[in-house]
């Protein structure tokens, strides 16, 4: 059995919402097919982009963490798949839009600790 069979298909059911996934664009040709490891999210979510707390020691990053780490996130743009990249402008890890297109694709969720939802 392949990986692809297994896969569902995103117009019969929508992923959730913020767990990884292994995402195929399903194209007709198997030798064009793209995987890519993504997360889904619906517009208007906010994406929890990496927070790089700042202070001189332990305590205060450890403050600022709580205090402004969801100031980091910012709402979803459009409904779609995101790729967790390293902003090299920012210095941390962030979402970004991935060019698969959710309608044309197929998905499978990532979750090697959790056996009991596998259907085949």
């Amino acid at each position: 059995m392949k990986l692809f069979d297994i896969m569902k298909n995103f117009n019969d059911e929508m992923p959730p919402e913020n767990v990884d996934l292994l995402v195929c664009d399903n194209p007709a040709d198997p030798e064009d097919r793209i995987f890519e490891r993504v997360c889904f999210f619906r517009k208007g979510t906010l994406l929890p982009h990496e927070y790089r707390a700042k202070g001189r020691n332990d305590i205060e990053r450890l403050f600022d963490h709580i205090e402004n780490e969801q100031s980091a996130w910012q709402p979803t743009p459009q409904t779609g798949y995101y790729m967790l990249i390293h902003c090299p402008k920012e210095g941390r890890a962030m979402y970004r839009l991935c060019t698969i297109n959710p309608l044309d694709s197929k998905y499978i969720i990532i979750n090697p600790l959790d056996d009991d939802e596998v259907e085949f």
